[in-house]
């Protein structure tokens, strides 16, 4: 609900009124049918609801709300495609609710859709670049939320921590994260890593 207010918000703004016409055209990419389809199509009937409610009641002062939404199969490189060509013909007013940390790192880091200005609002990661002008984030970056768990293990007593490593370049950087802060926090640590459908399953103890 967060992250639809926040969009909201924004759509509201007086530099929302004077740079786009009827309708408020926003651009969802997402996977609604890779290997996280189910938080995708869950965040995506969210989203259908609340905009219709606001459309059904005469929209953001007085625009409706166009949802342009397409499916990535949670594919980075198709996430960076897709947002290239949805943005060149719908020209959207802003980004929301992408999913998967590199899903998100691809667009964000791609130079021609920085120079756009375009809002990114509510994207379901951690993931934070300064780089990107205009991020509205509701989600706790990767290191806060690194930091607050480990100070959970250590106020538990906690000495051994199972981590599952999703088969993508954030999950590897996450680990590494989590392994240092860990060992700082305890005198010995050890890795032990198996091999899962979608990623890696770690032990640190």
């Amino acid at each position: 609900m967060r992250i639809l207010l926040a969009l909201a918000c924004l759509l509201a703004s007086p530099f929302s009124r004077a740079a786009e016409p009827l309708p408020l055209t926003v651009l969802q990419v997402l996977d609604l049918s890779g290997p996280q389809r189910d938080t995708g199509n869950e965040f995506l009937t969210g989203a259908r609801v609340y905009f219709d409610y606001i459309n059904t009641r005469g929209g953001i002062q007085g625009r409706k709300i166009s949802h342009v939404v397409a499916d990535d199969q949670g594919l980075p490189a198709n996430t960076l495609a897709l947002t290239r060509q949805w943005v060149a013909q719908a020209k959207p007013v802003a980004l929301f609710g992408y999913l998967g940390a590199d899903n998100v790192d691809a667009v964000m880091s791609d130079r021609q859709l920085r120079t756009n200005g375009l809002a990114m609002v509510g994207p379901y990661s951690g993931l934070r670049r300064a780089e990107w002008p205009n991020l509205f984030a509701v989600r706790a970056g990767f290191d806060d939320e690194i930091r607050r768990i480990l100070k959970m293990t250590t106020q538990l007593g906690m000495s051994r921590i199972g981590l599952e490593q999703l088969a993508q370049g954030q999950g590897a950087e996450a680990h590494a994260k989590f392994a240092e802060g860990f060992a700082a926090r305890h005198s010995q640590h050890g890795v032990g890593a198996g091999a899962g459908g979608a990623g890696r399953f770690h032990w640190v103890t």
